[in-house]
């Protein structure tokens, strides 16, 4: 025995440099697995993690051997026991075996043996392999839980096996206190009696293996969460203390596995049976509360109540009478542990803030003295919370349209939260959310509260104390909106300073928040005296911000909001601040390139509403002239096509004969044969954004566009194709048919401009005004399918994304057909289009797309004599599945792993597509398949993350192993899903790891000496994730039985050069 303990941990350490000594080792731990039990199961734990391959298949078939040939039920305790244990440490190596070994011990757990013990181990494996093998186990799920819910109410001193029969006989009240006072005077005999009885160890297997097997596989809710849910609260009177709480635990534990399921209709059929038992639930946890001698399982009960109200929020309907009592009670014994008193005021504020009030008021009276107690109790954390139901308690008492008397509670809750706010000692988040509730009592009940001037005041002052201010900042909005309009007018002044000298701090959230606020009190206080001389404070500091933070556009769209806003309610006092600080400021932000999105918007829409005031000094010409001055000597297009919507946008605001006058001299300019280019591309692309806006057509401006087509410049015909696709917008009906009747008579060089301009077209038109020309426009595009020239297919393949949008039960089947053609454009066209389709999330694409998601990935297979035909299908369908798995996993969720080979075959670099071009003395290596590998990747990254339970981690690992020696973006993606697999399948990737160290060591040895600058940067940002992996290796379970991965490390960690970047991979 000894002897096997020093074996043991020599195999721990150094199990795979025994290699010679291995299959020796096996056989005689073998030997003794049934008289030294724990100690050779030990060694045979370590000893199959080491082991080669063909050895380990030897052991197992032996294993299995004397485990079926041996007919003792305290062997088979052993051998049920060991491979528990194997499955834990090498879960994806027996995988394979289950199918031999799980019929066994079902047969074993089945039996009619009275061993207690036996049966236990029985359980014990089923989470074992629950866990650890998931996929191989999937076959035997089913039985495996109709075992564990046959033997969670098993008690072979009594003959009822159908549970508890005092929680099913019908019209039973679970919270009646006699009964409840009964079963606590029986309880203690029932805990001394259940010391003799060891069938309990069967239950509480049973019932922990439930848990296992529905965390592990939450697919098996859909059949099983109401029988095993129903069996489960029937034992919540369960004799042995240990076993309720696995109850509770189990009960928990499915609730939660509820929201990891994937499938929608999983979901849904899910929370109907759940809806079904709320009653069930509820009455027996009540039950559990109001027993006042058990103390142990009210934490897990409330938890348990917490877990169902956030998996069904407002599902408790009549319940809510029967839960509140019993909640409110355990929340005032007098030894409540902490962990009730957080659990019970969690549950409450989620019940408040998920049922309609009206359903809580009869209860608030019984509940208000224990939530004043909690808001002063001596625990800040218990505190913090009772201060957060406080919050929730205020909106149920005053409610919108309500007759219910609130008034009796608002001056001691009051009394309560100012205590807090005030007390010197309390902590920083008690005081925030104590000053959160003084806010939203103003907000809600401020008419009520006598103090109402001294709370706005303390409130007000606050803004200007550091450990408070955030807390004001986010409540001060609240108080804004409130109907009962409280006045802050005297605080003006104060506020915006304070708002505004939060937009220098670098702290995000509370920028965020200073600007929200900054706009509420805008909104409600723009015409009060108070505002014109703040007005060039509050937008310089804007100005300021703007520049400071322009690359966060989230928050620059913010500042233009507050701006819009003042110039609204200002008018013209507040255009000459803007017009001096905050414009130049904008222009810089166009001029970049960087503002986008929501920024954006925000910019047009402050844009607009100075050409609405019009003030002296900055009308819509001035505006229009310096935005114009943005475009002299700029040719970046992006730059062009922002001036353009901007002043799309001032001409839409400005009067109609302004407008007109406008768009009268962009036409000049447009016109203007033999000028200057980069200035009719501008004056083309104003009028497209001009003509997105309104009605053009009376300057029968699709002659002049037509014509420009002839230019000379490509940039100008790519203006005039994209200038006349936005005019069709402001009249559908007339110019739609314009365009696409000249597709038809055109030449291929002016269809293509056409093209193009159909395509801004169609992206931008609503779905109503396209759909009669549905048919038309699908057979000019299916025409240019074959086009030569590959942007020209793009535009081909966003065009019938939109029209699968617009009409997808006609569509799809006309693109599938494709997808079988023998032009290679044709289908690598079509493919594609089901990216753009995806782009706005439509569920009638989806259900025309589902059935033919196999043929996207079959596209990976198709192969020409030309590689270039083959390498632009591939591309296309790879952009195609990249869509799907980041945005429509469900869609392929069915056929995924019967095609991952397609798509591990596209990470191996091809030799036909790599050149090698030399440029003078310099030799460069060109990959012309290298954005297609890149997508492979990606695509894998999303299988990864989204469709992890349909993937062979080994397999997985294996392939993607060379992509640590790729590219620098593709080792990057592989370093990212190596740390993602390190979190939730250590055990495979270890296992995988002697691939992967040759790779690791390489790339944690790049040199960065002597490169150029940003090479230099990117090797050492590579040898830091690099180091990074390695490291989350390093400290995954059973590391250490893995030599080369310690020789690694000890090697990282004595290089000088690497070794202070490898410590700081450690310490981040």
């Amino acid at each position: 025995m000894a002897a096997l303990e020093i074996l043991s941990e020599l195999l721990r350490r150094y199990g795979r440099l025994m290699n010679a000594q291995h299959k020796e080792l096996l056989e005689t731990c073998l030997k003794y697995l049934t008289t030294t039990q724990k100690r050779a199961i030990n060694c045979l734990a370590f000893l199959v993690s080491v082991v080669p391959e063909n050895t380990f298949l030897a052991f197992m078939k032996e294993f299995i051997k004397h485990f079926s040939e041996d007919s003792k039920d305290d062997h088979a305790k052993t051998y049920i026991m060991c491979f528990g244990v194997l499955s834990q440490s090498v879960g994806h190596r027996v995988g394979r075996f289950l199918e031999t070994i799980m019929p066994l011990i079902e047969k074993h757990c089945g039996g009619k043996t009275k061993d207690c013990d036996l049966r236990d181990s029985c359980f014990t494996a089923f989470t074992a392999v629950a866990v650890n093998c998931p996929k191989e186990v999937t076959p035997f799920l089913g039985s495996m839980l109709e075992l564990c819910m046959t033997y969670a109410k098993w008690d072979p001193l009594f003959d009822e096996m159908d549970g508890d029969v005092n929680m099913e006989e019908e019209g039973e009240d679970a919270g009646d206190e006699a009964e409840a006072e009964e079963e606590e005077e029986e309880e203690e005999e029932e805990d001394d009696a259940a010391i003799d009885d060891m069938a309990y160890k069967v239950r509480k297997g049973a019932i922990r293996a439930m848990a296992a097997i529905f965390t592990a596989h939450p697919e098996m809710l859909v059949k099983y969460a109401e029988s095993a849910l129903k069996g489960l609260i029937a034992r919540v009177s369960e004799p042995v203390e240990d076993v309720r709480l696995d109850v509770l635990s189990t009960c928990t534990a499915m609730l939660k596995a509820k929201s990891a399921l994937v499938v929608p209709a999983d979901a849904e059929k899910v929370t109907a049976q759940l809806k079904g038992l709320i009653s069930q639930i509820v009455s027996g946890i009540t039950r559990i509360l109001k027993r006042k001698k058990s103390v142990k399982p009210k934490p897990l009960a409330v938890a348990l109540l917490t877990e169902l109200i956030t998996a069904l929020p407002g599902s408790f309907g009549d319940n809510v009478g029967t839960v509140l009592p019993a909640v409110t009670d355990a929340l005032s014994d007098a030894k409540a542990s902490f962990t009730l008193k957080i659990g019970a005021l969690t549950f409450l504020r989620l019940l408040f803030t998920s049922h309609t009030p009206e359903k809580i008021q009869a209860h608030v009276a019984a509940i208000f003295p224990h939530m004043i107690k909690t808001i002063a109790d001596p625990f800040n954390r218990i505190s913090a919370e009772a201060l957060q139901l406080a919050v929730a308690f205020v909106y149920v008492i005053r409610p919108a349209n309500s007759t219910f008397d609130f008034k009796p509670y608002v001056e001691q809750l009051y009394a309560a939260a100012l205590k807090q706010a005030q007390a010197p000692s309390a902590d920083q988040e008690v005081k925030e959310y104590a000053i959160e509730c003084l806010g939203v009592m103003l907000a809600v009940v401020g008419d009520a509260l006598k103090q109402q001037a001294d709370c706005i005041k303390l409130i007000v002052n606050h803004l200007s104390r550091e450990h408070a201010r955030a807390a004001v900042v986010k409540v001060l909005p609240i108080i804004l909106r409130s109907n009962l309009k409280l006045d802050l007018s005297p605080f003006l002044n104060e506020i915006l300073q304070e708002l505004s000298s939060f937009l220098k701090k670098n702290d995000r959230p509370l920028q965020e928040a200073s600007l929200v606020a900054l706009n509420e009190v805008v909104i409600v206080y723009g015409n009060a005296k108070a505002m014109p001389p703040m007005v060039p404070v509050v937008v310089g500091e804007l100005a300021s911000f703007v520049t400071s933070r322009s690359t966060d556009l989230y928050l620059v769209h913010l500042a233009f909001t507050v701006c819009y806003t003042i110039v609204q309610q200002q008018g013209a006092t507040a255009v000459s601040a803007a017009q001096e600080k905050l414009l130049p400021q904008t222009y810089k932000l166009i001029h970049t390139a960087v503002v986008q999105g929501v920024a954006l918007e925000s910019l047009m829409r402050l844009y607009g509403e100075l050409v609405v005031v019009n003030a002296k000094g900055l009308g819509y010409s001035q505006l229009l002239e310096q935005l114009l001055a943005i475009t002299k000597g700029c040719t970046n297009k992006q730059v062009l096509h922002l001036v353009g919507e901007c002043v799309g946008v001032v001409c839409t605001k400005c009067p109609p004969k302004a407008a007109a006058s406008v768009v009268d001299q962009f036409v000049k300019e447009a016109k203007s044969a033999g000028g200057d280019a980069a200035r009719q591309q501008t004056a083309l692309i104003c009028l497209g954004n001009i003509g997105s806006h309104a009605d053009l057509s009376s300057y029968e401006l699709h002659l002049m566009l037509f014509s420009l087509f002839e230019s000379g410049s490509p940039d100008v015909k790519q203006a005039a194709a994209f200038a006349l696709g936005n005019v069709a917008l402001g009249n559908m009906n007339k110019n739609l048919p314009l365009i696409l009747g000249q597709m038809q008579s055109a030449g291929k060089q002016i269809q293509r401009l056409l093209l193009v301009s159909l395509r801004e077209c169609m992206t931008q038109a609503k779905g109503d005004t396209i759909a009669p020309h549905v048919d038309t426009i699908m057979k000019l595009l299916v025409s240019h399918c074959d086009s030569e020239d590959i942007p020209t297919r793009d535009n081909v393949s966003e065009c019938v994304g939109k029209l699968i949008q617009i009409s997808p039960e006609v569509i799809v089947p006309r693109v599938v057909e494709a997808f079988s053609s023998r032009s290679s454009s044709k289908r690598g066209t079509m493919v594609a289009a089901v990216k753009y389709a995806l782009a706005d999330n439509l569920p009638a694409v989806d259900v025309a797309l589902a059935p033919h998601v196999a043929g996207v990935f079959e596209q990976l297979k198709f192969a020409s004599e030309d590689k270039a035909k083959t390498l632009f299908v591939r591309e296309r369908a790879l952009l195609a599945l990249k869509s799907l798995a980041a945005q429509k996993p469900l869609l392929i969720r069915d056929v995924v792993t019967q095609y991952l080979p397609l798509v591990f075959a596209e990470t191996i670099p091809k030799q036909e597509y790599i050149t090698i071009v030399e440029l003078g003395l310099i030799k460069v290596t060109v990959d012309d398949a290298l954005n297609a590998r890149k997508d492979a990747f990606e695509i894998l990254s999303f299988f990864l993350k989204n469709l992890f339970d349909r993937i062979d981690v080994p397999t997985f690992v294996r392939h993607i192993a060379p992509g640590i020696v790729d590219v620098y973006d593709i080792r990057l993606a592989v370093h990212a899903m190596l740390l993602h697999i390190a979190n939730v399948a250590p055990a495979p990737l270890l296992e995988a790891s002697d691939l992967l160290i040759p790779n690791l060591l390489l790339c944690g040895k790049l040199e960065a000496a002597g490169k150029r600058p940003e090479e230099a940067d990117r090797n050492e940002e590579m040898q830091q994730s690099t180091f990074n992996v390695i490291y989350v290796l390093s400290k995954c379970p059973n590391a250490e039985s893995f030599p080369k991965l310690q020789e690694l490390i000890e090697l990282l960690s004595k290089d000088k050069d690497v070794g202070e970047k490898f410590k700081k991979a450690s310490k981040e």
